[in-house]
């Protein structure tokens, strides 16, 4: 734009009016633009189905972020829940990549108050014998967990 602007001011100068020579800038410029305009669409050419694909992608990464992110901080995901497996899984994840003999013991209670808290759901819910069962199933696993927890703490104490 400057290169243009210091070869309009080399032209040989004609008495023009205000209004005409806003008028002959006003369409050099928007001649410029659209030229730019169609070199820029034609580098940077985004079509409908890019576009899509990009979506996708994003969608694509939000549900496996997500979900998982749920599954993990959700109380209401309890035993007998599609989502209960992803919230084990994350679980043994955690505690995998956790090396410190007090961090895993910290890991187990953390996971034993989840445990206490799913249980506190599901007897809040209790309608059906299937239910129970899950209720004495969790509270059995965090007590597990405690007692594991306790062990871990005995252990590293000695």
């Amino acid at each position: 734009m400057h290169d243009l602007e210091k070869k309009l001011n080399n032209l040989p100068k004609m008495k023009l009016g205000k209004r005409a020579d806003f008028r002959m800038r006003y369409l050099i410029y928007k001649s410029v633009f659209i030229k730019f305009k169609k070199e820029f669409n034609n580098i940077f050419h985004f079509e409908k189905h890019a576009f899509a694909a990009m979506i996708s992608i994003i969608l694509i990464i939000s549900i496996i972020v997500g979900v998982p992110g749920y599954a993990y901080a959700s109380n209401e995901v309890t035993d007998g829940h599609f989502l209960y497996p992803i919230k084990k899984a994350v679980e043994k994840v955690e505690f995998t990549f956790t090396f410190s003999d007090d961090k895993k013991s910290e890991k187990l209670e953390k996971f034993a108050q989840r445990r206490f808290a799913e249980a506190e759901v599901i007897s809040e819910e209790i309608m059906e014998q299937e239910l129970e069962d899950s209720l004495v199933e969790t509270i059995k696993e965090a007590l597990q967990l405690k007692e594991q927890a306790k062990n871990i703490k005995t252990v590293d104490s000695l």
